[in-house]
């Protein structure tokens, strides 16, 4: 019996935010809501982290995230 992979497409933002000092330290978030909403909810996860946002750049692209189970 033959197993195919299971693929998963997801298409949506993914939002980072990047220390300004040198440590480097950045986190990353993905959402596949509205590039706005991603945004949003990208801030309040970094709010419930503790994290002081005005000590990070935040970048926003669009993604498309693909995954592979065999």
């Amino acid at each position: 019996m033959m197993n195919f992979p299971k693929i998963k497409i997801e298409l949506g933002y993914s939002v980072k935010f990047d220390s300004k000092n040198t440590q480097g330290m950045s986190f990353r978030f993905f959402s596949q809501k509205k590039k706005i909403e991603a945004e949003i909810e990208s801030l309040r996860e970094m709010f419930k982290l503790g994290q002081e946002q005005s000590e990070y750049k935040m970048s926003t692209r669009r993604e498309i995230n693909i995954s592979i189970t065999f």
